[in-house]
This record gives structure tokens, C-alpha cells and sequence, in this order.
């Protein structure tokens, strides 16, 4: 009687955690009833599921459900159970597997829906959602296999530099505050929207969190630091509306758009004075000194601005600088073009 009640007790105790969510603590009191009640199976299923699925724990919950079928070969819900885990971990090695070899497109494939198959995801999120409808995964569980398998997912359209990665790194956050690839995502936005201090300590949060990928993440940290000390002083790819990626053909066709826009004979049309005209003029010209020169374009990138050693004003005398875009005519009032023999723009140096 005694030993009935104290298996009844632990029973109940199961349930109040479990319902707290408080998954390990349950899996304890699970195991303590086996060992009281032998012959009883039950408690098998709940504990493989509840490691399998909401804590993650692939190789314990495989061997949780062996030994039910241990117990009794026969049984349907074991047999059934381990068949599910089974093809899951199976197909979760595979998608690890192509990870490791640097294969993000092969490993997210597998992950997400495609003509053939609705993908890893989706198969562990409808597997959850049934263990959770009758009982045997509780609500208030953690869900540590679907976090991790949509980690991979942002992972891998992360690493494809595809507009893919938003809505799967955006719920890894949301499953997982500490995922590290979503948060490298979370860095790379706030980055776009010149966040730049915010994404420093977003940095500073994945390289704590993931000492081993330290390599990996101070780059990016570097990068952030010197966008942020590049948005104190001046941006010369802001000034051309180029990207910090454009070659050199892009740099000089953007170059030669904003000078022909910006003209000081134009300035009028444009509602600006003629001395803002050729401020503009002179920022656009500082701005392609500086990225139409690999060197220079290199201590820019490096958080070095070449022209922060220059005596201020240093183009206030000539707005075009010295390109041969431009040539003053008398008086420094006019301003016109070489053309070559041939027409179109002869004297740009393309």
C-alpha cells in the first residue's frame, strides 16, 4: 500500500512539472516510477518524446524508447514512437553532414518545402504539434529540436546572403534569444539601417555566447566598428550612392552621374546657390579621389580617412578638383565640358 502510494505521489509530481514546464524534473520522477513499477511501459513514450523533441537530446531519446520495446517488443506506441525519431535524426545527420562541408544550399534544402517533400522543419513541427495534442509533450515544454533546425535554416541563408534568411532568423530569435546565427542576421540589418552601435553590442553578445566562432564574429565586429567611425566623419560611398562592394566601373558611372546632376550651371534649376553647388561639387570629387584610388579606398575601408590629415578647405578652391571632367572657364564663373572629337563625354577619364 505503501509503495503504491509512493508511485502515485510520483506521478502526480510528474504531471505538476511537466505542466510547469519544468521537463527534466518530470523525466526524474518518470524513471523513478519505472523503477517502482516493473512491467509498466507508459512512462517510456513520454520520456523519449519529451528528450527527443523539447530538449533536444537525440541519442537519449532513442534510447529511451529502445528499452520500451525491450520491455515489450510488441508495443504500437514505442514502435511507432521510434520509427518518427529515427527517420528524423536520420535526416537531421544528413543536413548537419552538408553543413559541415560548407554546403549551405544542399543542407537547407533538405530543411525546407520543396516539390518533393515538405522538408525537416515542418515534419519535426507537425510530429511536436501531435505529441502536444495528446498529452505526451506538454504545453509549457521547451522546444529545443525545432529551434535548432530553424537556426539551421537561418544558418544556411545566412551564409547564401539570401532575402531567404529574414523570416527563418527572425523565429529563431524568437524560439532561441541566444541563436547565433540570428543574431548575426539581427547585426547584418541593424548594420543596413546604420545602427551601428546596436549591432556592436549584438556582436559583442554572439561572440560571448559562441567563443568558438571568435574568428568569424570579430571580423564583423570589425567591420561594425569602422561603419560606425566612418558614420562620425563621412561616408564617401554615401556621397557617390554606391554600395561598399562596388567596383570600379560602378564608382565611375555614379561619379559622372552626380557631377553632370550637380553642376554649378545647373544650381539654379536645382534651387541652390551657386556656392552650395560647389560644396556639393567638392564632396562628390573628395569622395572619388579617395574610391577611384585602390590605395586610399583601402585605409577608407580600414576606418583611415585620407583627407582627415588634409588642411580644411583643401578643395574650396577648385570644386572639380584635379579631373579632367571639368575645366574653368574665364573667371572661374563657367563651367564646361571637353568633349571629345567623337562626342559623348571625350575628356572623362573611363
Amino acid at each position: 500500500m505503501v509503495a503504491n502510494r509512493a508511485v502515485a505521489l510520483r506521478e502526480l509530481r510528474a504531471r505538476c512539472r511537466f505542466e510547469k514546464g519544468e521537463v527534466e524534473e518530470g523525466m526524474s520522477d518518470l524513471q523513478h516510477v519505472l523503477s517502482m513499477r516493473a512491467g509498466d511501459i507508459t512512462p517510456y513514450v513520454k520520456i523519449s518524446a519529451n528528450a527527443f523533441y523539447a530538449l533536444g537530446d537525440l541519442p537519449n531519446g532513442l534510447a529511451q524508447i529502445r528499452k520500451c520495446l525491450h520491455s515489450d517488443p510488441e508495443s504500437k506506441p514505442c514502435k511507432k514512437l521510434l520509427r518518427r525519431e529515427k527517420t528524423i535524426e536520420k535526416a537531421l545527420a544528413k543536413v548537419e553532414k552538408a553543413f559541415s562541408k560548407n554546403q549551405p544550399m544542399t543542407g537547407t534544402r533538405l530543411l525546407v518545402p520543396s516539390a518533393d517533400d515538405e522538408g525537416l522543419i515542418k515534419e519535426i513541427k507537425d510530429a511536436v504539434a501531435e505529441l502536444k495534442k495528446d498529452g505526451t509533450i506538454p504545453k509549457a515544454a521547451p522546444n529545443v529540436l525545432v529551434a535548432r533546425v530553424v537556426e539551421l535554416a537561418c544558418q544556411g541563408y545566412y551564409n547564401m546572403n539570401s532575402k531567404k534568411a529574414q523570416a527563418f532568423c527572425e523565429e529563431s530569435l524568437q524560439l532561441n534569444a541566444d541563436a547565433i546565427y540570428g543574431l548575426l542576421y539581427k547585426a547584418k540589418v541593424q548594420q543596413e539601417k546604420e545602427l551601428y552601435e546596436e549591432a556592436i553590442k549584438t556582436l559583442e553578445r554572439a561572440r560571448e555566447l559562441a567563443p568558438d566562432r571568435g574568428e568569424t564574429i570579430d571580423k564583423l565586429l570589425n567591420e561594425a566598428r569602422i561603419a560606425l567611425k566612418r558614420s562620425q566623419t563621412k561616408d564617401y560611398y554615401k556621397v557617390l550612392g554606391v554600395a561598399h562592394d562596388a567596383d570600379e566601373r560602378q564608382i565611375k558611372s555614379a561619379y559622372r552621374k552626380l557631377t553632370k546632376q550637380h553642376h554649378p550651371d545647373k544650381a539654379a534649376k536645382q534651387g541652390l546657390s551657386k556656392e552650395d553647388a560647389e560644396k556639393k561639387m567638392a564632396s562628390i570629387n573628395e569622395a572619388y579621389e579617395v574610391l577611384s584610388n585602390p590605395e586610399l579606398r583601402a585605409r577608407f575601408d580600414a576606418g583611415d580617412d585620407p583627407n582627415a590629415q588634409q588642411q580644411p578647405g583643401g578643395f574650396h578652391g577648385n570644386p572639380f578638383g584635379g579631373h579632367p571632367f571639368f575645366q574653368q572657364g574665364a573667371g572661374g564663373q563657367q563651367f564646361k565640358f571637353q568633349f571629345g572629337s567623337g562626342g559623348g563625354f571625350g575628356g572623362f577619364p573611363f
